[in-house]
């Protein structure tokens, strides 16, 4: 059975949630993207195996109590840009983080603005992908958004997805934050850095969602040379991090849409829930 959306606000949902006594654990979920299909079919020298396609299924990306929760990626393009493919547990071929990662992989194709479009559901793993699971609170670092002097790179994220708030990186060039009615896009600072810098990275922190989409937008330039490959990586634990959020700043709210979700329990839903809460 579907979840269902009803427009009231974020303390009222959670209000009737707990009437009808649904538990709200304390932590953040991880996510983890080491199980998977397809199988991975072509190689990159420098980044490892990945898949072609654009469509996969991630077993077990998550454990809530006695829940295994599954996951579908889709993957759509808009513009002069085309995928590439996904690098499952990325990266598996070296030791130490990232690991148990999700790489993403387009390019553009011609100059102009485009984007690639990554939707995660989950899933409760019994269901074979038939019953959506609403997790309670998520926690993902989008990094290696940096760009380039011909080809700007960007992820944006949106507020109906459960999106609640963000940590961008304290140095000076770290991703730029532009609000907008329905999402946040964060621009790079157009030039190459490491997977590690914070420069290129964003905490984004997510509340009682079934499905996420990151929209990874690049805008390429007419001297660029082409087709012109975009990489990013997303991982759903902060495990890059090391514990140590030193290289970022507090969480920043963001604007909470005007037709809060609610979540009913049903006979074959599975909901989980928890209290508001941001990332510092």
């Amino acid at each position: 059975m579907k979840t269902t959306r009803l427009n009231l606000s974020h303390s009222l949902t959670l209000a009737m949630l707990a009437l009808v006594g649904i538990s709200q654990p304390a932590s953040a979920v991880d996510l983890n993207f080491s199980s998977f299909s397809p199988a991975t079919d072509s190689f990159n020298a420098s980044l490892g195996p990945y898949y072609s396609g654009s469509s996969m299924d991630f077993y077990n990306v998550a454990t809530v109590g006695a829940l295994s929760v599954d996951m579908r990626l889709t993957v759509s393009t808009n513009g002069p840009y085309s995928i590439i493919g996904e690098f499952p547990n990325y990266s598996q071929n070296v030791v130490g983080e990232p690991a148990g990662d999700l790489g993403i992989y387009y390019r553009a194709d011609a100059a102009g603005l485009g984007s690639a479009t990554y939707t995660m559901s989950f899933f409760d793993h019994s269901s074979n992908f038939t019953t959506p699971v609403v997790i309670s609170s998520l926690s993902m670092l989008a990094y290696d958004v940096d760009g380039e002097s011909w080809q700007s790179e960007a992820v944006r994220a949106y507020y109906a997805d459960g999106f609640v708030s963000y940590n961008v990186g304290t140095a000076p060039a770290h991703l730029v934050a532009d609000v907008q009615s329905d999402s946040v896009l964060f621009s790079g600072p157009g030039y190459n850095t490491a997977e590690t810098d914070p420069t290129a990275a964003v905490i984004l922190n997510f509340e009682n969602t079934s499905q996420i989409r990151f929209a990874f937008e690049a805008n390429t330039i007419n001297t660029s040379p082409l087709p012109n490959p975009v990489f990013s990586g997303i991982d759903g634990d902060l495990s890059m991090l090391h514990g140590d959020l030193s290289g970022f700043g507090s969480a920043t709210p963001v604007p909470e849409p005007s037709g809060a979700l609610l979540v009913m329990a049903s006979c074959s839903g599975l909901f989980l829930v928890r209290r508001r809460k941001s990332r510092n």
